[in-house]
């Protein structure tokens, strides 16, 4: 078990990636299991119910330059 998963008062863990546009969401369920969602693309919307905030990821990245991905890796 990953240690963010046996505290009991999380239910929304939102991993952000700084070199590209893209966040994991993981959502605890009512059987205290876990739902794992992508988003990728700025033109996603990243949809957090237990807070109700919907972003799109063109605003989290709005600031942000991302470098050209390297040629061969």
């Amino acid at each position: 078990m990953i240690c963010y998963q046996t505290l009991p008062s999380l239910a929304t863990y939102v991993i952000v990636a700084q070199d590209r546009p893209l966040i994991q969401v993981y959502e605890r369920q009512s059987d205290d299991s876990w739902r794992y969602s992508l988003y990728q693309g700025l033109e996603a919307i990243l949809l957090l119910p237990a807070i109700g905030c919907h972003l799109r990821l063109a605003d989290v990245y709005a600031r942000v330059e991302f470098r050209p991905a390297d040629e061969g890796t």
